[in-house]
């Protein structure tokens, strides 16, 4: 069996200028070392995933928005998309990825239905793998205070 990392997955509560209302965005990164590629895998995945939607932090559990990963390919952040829209019963998971070097990619799965995508681009003239930087709006604000900013980086 294939040594699995942890994942990192935390709440970020966004106050936004001109609107009092707080957006909660779960966001998690994982180093997935261009998995999953089964359905063993997948379900593997699915348990992770169904666990970190289900933790309360500081009263709010929700699923994911945002998933940042690292040693990724096209074919595996694909179905990190397919596995978050099975789980949940949707179909708002969509995914960027960046160029590949060495077939190692960084890519980042978001939920439409939460985070609209304004743009993204690959940062390659810095680090040994290029970085993918999206640039996002919570759905329902127009304000261009509420828009952030997502790096899926892999450090070596």
């Amino acid at each position: 069996m294939k040594k699995w990392t942890s994942i990192c997955s935390c709440l970020i509560c966004l106050a936004f200028c001109g609107n009092l209302q707080a957006e909660t965005i779960r966001v998690g990164a994982y180093n997935t070392y261009n998995n999953p590629d089964n359905e063993t895998e997948d379900a593997v995945f699915s348990t992770i995933f169904s666990a970190i939607g289900n933790e309360s932090v500081n009263g709010t559990a929700k699923r994911l928005d945002i998933l940042a990963v690292s040693e990724t390919d096209t074919g595996s952040s694909v179905r990190l998309a397919d596995i978050l829209n099975n789980l949940y019963g949707v179909n708002t998971y969509n995914v960027i990825t960046s160029s590949s070097v060495g077939g190692d990619r960084t890519g980042i799965v978001y939920d439409s239905n939460t985070l609209m995508l304004l743009d993204s681009n690959d940062i390659t003239d810095i680090g040994t793998h290029p970085i993918i930087r999206a640039h996002f709006r919570p759905v329902g604000y127009t304000s261009t205070a509420s828009e952030f900013y997502v790096y899926a980086i892999h450090l070596k």
